[in-house]
């Protein structure tokens, strides 16, 4: 089960450079777009943003996936169940735990291409010798 993020809702727009009434304008105008007309107002993204609603209505799902380029997933965050004997429960505790390996394995790549780019730099920066250069015998 998934709850709209206030923080990740807001991280979003801020990134657009969106005032919270620039944003409702930009919501309603995507809405025209897609065909699905909606009535956002400043008073519904400060809602959002605040958290006092779990889940947009359905018609806004999808103006906001389009308005912040963003999956809808992408600002939700999961609520996890209460109850340690259910199997959801459990479920997400291990979907919890993969998502902090995952963040460190984000971390540990993007460390690896700096160490990268900082060797091809020294490289590039020192003419190879022939006693540097490896040689294969096979």
């Amino acid at each position: 089960m998934q709850r709209l993020s206030g923080a990740r809702l807001r991280e979003a727009r801020q990134r657009l450079r969106l005032s919270q009434q620039g944003f409702a304008d930009t919501v309603r105008a995507a809405g025209e777009e897609l065909g699905v007309p909606n009535r956002c107002t400043k008073r519904l993204v400060q809602k959002w943003e605040g958290g006092q609603h779990a889940m947009p209505l359905r018609r806004y799902q999808d103006v906001l996936v389009r308005v912040t380029g963003l999956p809808l997933l992408a600002l939700c965050t999961p609520i996890p169940p209460t109850d340690p004997a259910r199997a959801d429960y459990r479920l997400a505790k291990i979907i919890t735990g993969l998502a902090d390996l995952t963040a460190g394995w984000v971390d540990l790549h993007g460390e690896l291409l700096d160490l990268h780019e900082s060797l091809s730099r020294e490289q590039t920066s020192e003419e190879p010798s022939e006693s540097d250069t490896p040689r294969h015998y096979w």
